[in-house]
């Protein structure tokens, strides 16, 4: 599916586990760079050894092929940004790829 996202026409996916995925969402998640996570924890702040989480006020998320997963992880740079169904993925170029809100694109 196409839309436009800052005055560019780019490929976008709805988040779903129903949306039939285009090629290159399937080469993502082939490749690690976009995998299937679930929410864990929300609010703790240290392990046996000590604090852990900085900012303990923010989700935790785990890595995992459970069909019950309800978002997704894409692996940045340095970062990893998650995104929830109803969300889209756009690709942008073939190696850039982003995770927005429906508001952020016309259809």
């Amino acid at each position: 599916m196409k839309a436009k996202f800052d005055d560019e026409v780019v490929e976008v996916w709805e988040i779903s586990r129903e949306n039939d995925k285009p090629d290159w969402v399937s080469v993502a998640f082939a490749g690690n760079k976009l995998y299937w996570t679930e929410k864990i924890a929300t609010n703790f702040s240290e392990n046996i050894s000590g604090s852990w989480l900085n900012d303990h006020t923010k989700p935790v998320y785990r890595p995992t092929n459970s069909k019950s997963a309800n978002t997704i992880a894409l692996a940045g740079e340095n970062q990893v940004f998650h995104g929830k169904f109803g969300e889209f993925l756009l690709k942008k170029s073939e190696n850039d790829l982003a995770i927005v809100t429906r508001e952020a694109l016309e259809f």
